[in-house]
């Protein structure tokens, strides 16, 4: 094709995200035919050329673009390029070998490489293609597979062939924030990923409430048009007023430890340090750590202060000590020995999310630290000592303040973690649970069945709550508070309720259960009825602009507690003003 042989191709980049702070993992490389063709769209590009059978010419043409473009723009992180499973298994060597040495003279290591296995063609040959998949790795690439969840082909070149990366079909991501069950789906494959060591790349972001959402379930990459449409002269970042108004309030998931207002987030653990600028060349970085011994790490910042990288000491020390890696090396950027992989968060990330974070990635980045950024430029260091003493610290505050009986958090950790989320403007719904008649119940039971009872109702409200999501306290006796960021909070409030009555009868001897209750005397010596505990509930959504303090929340759920029991039987009311 006259398209092909004259290279008339255009490169285009969108950005991949990570979605603790904004900072750019890479880019996919997307490819256009000429603007003033009819083969301009991808999809028309692609099918002209399966239809002449110059699929593979195309493919390794467009390799060849990406990789030039991407290096003329100097974009950080990692490239992303599509390839399909024909063009990577048929005649491998006369495919591949161009599209390498294509590598090599732009100098890209195979390192920023991450190979994407698309969904075009069938896979006919998984062991062939895992064995190619080995070699790839053993090389240096990284690689991905695409539109994960579209059909059982997708699942199992999953299995099959254990990518580093794995995209979610965008059809899932597309109103997440309004649909349970792509929550549940998209958690589940997060669950998955875990396990088989792969990160998950959330595709076709388009909504900043889609974003939060992604970000309560513990998503760290995302693409989509939200940060940015496919472009062929990216800036290589997000715009600073973009990246402040996006991640700025990405509130913590609760797993049930909340921070305090005053708890310290990513920003206060910054220490300043030296640092690298990515013109420097690596005979002088060498020179700095040969310098001062004690330098065991250098952040590298590239010439606008972000950081792309890190420099340790062991790494260049070993590598520049072998033969004619001076004269090979010493002249060129610094990046040629910069490690990319490293843990970068904005100052604003709490520390709870930094945390979780940490945990679940490679532990050779532990001695490391990790870097912390201010509207994307270089703000400090921190290390994991200190990250470890300051959780300690806010593990020590909700201690401090649990309820003995339960253990759940009280008063002091439910009414700073309402006021955060008031002050981050976070939708969330307030749920007062009380357990009807137990007074009278302790009364003739004793303080001992009494606590199992309000043992059981913490149990049944745990169950009910999702613990990425919903935060459950224990206000104290027979009163609990949820606050709920699940969407569904409605269906969990109604199965606490359905539990609770299932399992509270258990509480009474056969007789007063078959009764539906029992009779005690009261102070006058008179007999008084009273029937089976129930559990009443007063719900309150806190939106934007009403109610702004714990204390207005909480005077409104007591109302409308009140008006719920005032109904028979297990019940819970929900304030509709406003």
């Amino acid at each position: 094709m006259e398209i092909i042989a004259g290279e008339r191709l255009s490169a285009y980049f969108q950005p991949i995200v990570q979605l603790r702070g904004g900072e750019i993992l890479g880019h996919e490389g997307l490819i256009r035919g000429p603007s003033d063709s009819a083969l301009h769209s991808p999809h028309a590009l692609f099918q002209a050329a399966e239809r002449y059978g110059q699929l593979a010419a195309l493919e390794r043409c467009a390799l060849r673009s990406l990789i030039r473009r991407f290096v003329e723009l100097d974009l950080p992180g990692l490239l992303f390029l599509n390839a399909s499973a024909d063009f990577l298994l048929d005649d491998l060597e006369s495919h591949w070998r161009p599209s390498l040495q294509a590598l090599a003279d732009a100098g890209l290591p195979p390192e920023r490489i991450v190979i994407e296995l698309t969904e075009t063609r069938p896979v006919t040959d998984y062991p062939r293609l895992r064995r190619l998949f080995t070699r790839l790795r053993s090389a240096g690439f990284a690689l991905a597979i695409d539109d994960l969840g579209e059909g059982f082909a997708s699942l199992r070149r999953w299995v099959e062939l254990r990518p580093g990366f794995v995209k979610i079909d965008r059809y899932f991501i597309e109103g997440i924030h309004r649909d349970p069950l792509k929550q549940q789906f998209v958690r589940a494959m997060a669950s998955i990923a875990q396990e088989a060591h792969a990160r998950v790349i959330a595709e076709g972001v388009e909504s900043p409430d889609e974003l939060h959402v992604l970000q309560d379930l513990g998503f760290a990459i995302g693409q989509g048009y939200l940060f940015g449409r496919p472009h062929p002269a990216p800036t290589g970042v997000l715009a600073g007023d973009l990246r402040e108004r996006l991640f700025a309030r990405s509130g913590p998931r609760t797993r049930n430890t909340p921070l305090a207002r005053s708890a310290r987030t990513a920003g206060a653990l910054a220490k300043p340090t030296e640092v690298a600028r990515e013109h420097e060349t690596c005979a002088e970085v060498h020179a700095r750590f040969i310098a001062t011994r004690e330098l065991g790490l250098l952040p590298v910042l590239d010439n606008v202060g972000r950081p792309v990288g890190v420099l340790r000491r062991l790494d260049v020390m070993e590598r520049m000590s072998k033969p004619f890696m001076r004269e090979l090396y010493g002249h060129r950027p610094c990046r040629s020995l910069m490690a990319e992989a490293c843990l970068i968060f904005d100052a604003a990330t709490a520390l709870e999310t930094v945390s979780e974070a940490v945990v679940e990635v490679d532990t050779r980045h532990y001695s490391d630290g990790f870097i912390v950024t201010r509207q994307g430029e270089y703000a400090g260091m921190a290390t994991i000592g200190d990250l470890m003493r300051a959780i300690t610290e806010i593990q020590i505050h909700a201690a401090r303040y649990a309820n003995p009986l339960t253990l759940l958090p009280g008063n002091v950790p439910i009414d700073d973690y309402v006021d955060r989320l008031i002050e981050e403007e976070t939708p969330c719904v307030v749920a007062h649970f009380d357990i009807d008649n137990f007074k009278p119940y302790n009364d003739v039971h004793g303080y001992r069945r009494g606590d199992d009872l309000i043992q059981f109702t913490a149990t049944v409200l745990t169950r009910a709550r999702d613990p990425e999501l919903d935060f459950l306290g224990h206000v104290g006796g027979d009163d609990f508070v949820l606050i709920f960021r699940s969407l569904d909070w409605e269906a969990r409030v109604r199965s606490a309720l359905r539990a609770f009555d299932a399992g509270a009868p258990d509480f009474y001897a056969p007789e007063h259960r078959d009764a539906g209750g029992f009779n005690s005397v009261d102070r006058q010596g008179r007999e008084v009825w009273h029937p089976l505990v129930t559990l009443s509930a007063g719900v309150v959504p806190v939106n934007a602009g009403r109610l702004d303090n714990h204390v207005a929340v909480a005077t409104a759920a007591a109302e409308v507690k009140g008006l719920a029991k005032s109904e028979p039987g297990s019940t819970y009311f929900v304030d509709r003003r406003g």
